[in-house]
């Protein structure tokens, strides 16, 4: 009886399956009354499938309108995926985009394939470790000693679920100091050429989070080292939590900045995407198991069919970072965007709190400070 139970749920398991990667709910509109239904904005912009007629309101259309030459733009993680994507497309306006990669060697290919890919812009490929905050610290410098402005700053470089605990070079959570603390000291040294405005006035920061965050610790976010340490390996609300710290980390900078200030940040969502995201999830789960096995199958039709295309993934970030007349205009500053750039209400629990803000902050400063004072 038992097995026959067992053999009925597998059945129902791989029909759900079978229709979600052969794409029969986003033909009958499924996805989009989903969305309707409960209404929670984790949902919106999550796939194709789940946009509604109005939501897609970026493209690259829109954004071939507009001319970046003469402005400069920093882009942490360029070398793969959404980073990749988002350079080689500011490039293509016109603008003077720096690759900030960890491995210098794939940062100079990455520099190398996007020099060839356009006809306007300008590419160069620079080593930065966002896990390392000496790394950290010597690549803001070398951009402080040779410049007096920066128009973009994009916040991109990150890590996934991780199934082992790893600490950094500072002996600080290896997806906490990557995902936040790595960016969060970045912004801070590179905060006197972002304040210059920039060629249009209008210096823009973005900070790629996921609605991951909506999914963290009862605490939101660790705010002292005994929260920090005190997460077991493998718990999946750790990278969650590491994407609540940069939505919190967006509206808590845009708060100590006047309000007139010239910088402009804003944290966004690329939706589910093609990326090589999907592929360090897999191998930490381990590729040999069975289990694991199957669900590579199913990930790799999702990433054929259902999810965004990592080019479309990166549009999101795009408009926040290239757009500065729309940004100004509509004066979009500590906000959180979905795709394609819809502005949607972050969680409620957690990254309204004005006090966690402020704590988190200050955590972050104390984590600095300390690490590097060793």
């Amino acid at each position: 009886m038992a097995w026959r139970v067992l053999t009925y749920v597998v059945l129902v398991i791989a029909v759900a399956v079978g229709l979600l990667v052969t794409g029969v709910p986003t033909q009958l509109g499924f996805w989009r009354w989903l969305v309707n239904c409960t209404g929670h904005p984790f949902l919106v912009g999550f796939a194709p499938g789940f946009m509604r007629p109005g939501d897609n309101q970026y493209s690259y259309e829109e954004l071939g309108k507009l001319d970046l030459s003469g402005q400069s733009a920093i882009v942490t993680g360029a070398n793969i995926g959404l980073g990749y994507e988002t350079a080689l497309h500011l490039t293509r306006q016109g603008a003077h985009v720096i690759l900030a990669c960890r491995n210098a060697g794939k940062c100079a290919d990455a520099a190398a394939r996007i020099a060839a890919n356009t006809t306007r812009g300008s590419v160069e490929a620079a080593t930065l470790d966002t896990s390392s905050l000496q790394s950290v610290r010597s690549f803001a410098e070398g951009m402080l000693a040779r410049q007096s402005t920066l128009d973009m700053l994009v916040l991109n470089a990150g890590i996934g679920f991780q199934q082992q605990k790893e600490l950094s070079a500072d002996g600080i959570d290896m997806t906490f100091a990557t995902n936040h603390l790595g960016h969060f000291h970045l912004f801070q040294l590179l905060l006197p050429l972002l304040e210059s405005g920039g060629k249009t006035g209008a210096a823009r920061v973005v900070l790629v989070s996921s609605a991951a965050h909506f999914d963290s610790f009862d605490y939101g976010v660790a705010t002292s080292v005994e929260q920090l340490t005190a997460i077991a390996p493998g718990q999946q609300m750790h990278y969650g939590m590491s994407k609540l710290a940069q939505v919190l980390f967006a509206q808590e900078a845009t708060s100590r900045l006047p309000a007139d200030s010239k910088v402009f940040i804003n944290a966004c969502h690329p939706g589910a995407v093609d990326t090589n995201l999907w592929e360090r999830v897999l191998d930490q789960f381990g590729r040999e198991k069975l289990l694991v096995r199957i669900f590579a199958l199913i990930v790799d039709r999702m990433r054929k069919d259902f999810i965004w295309r990592t080019e479309d993934g990166a549009l999101t970030q795009l408009f926040l970072a290239a757009d500065s007349a729309a940004i100004s205009t509509r004066n979009l500053r500590g906000r959180y965007f979905h795709p394609q750039a819809l502005e949607v209400a972050p969680c409620k629990k957690h990254a309204t709190n004005l006090t966690l803000q402020r704590e988190l902050w200050a955590f972050s400063e104390r984590l600095v400070a300390d690490a590097l004072a060793k």
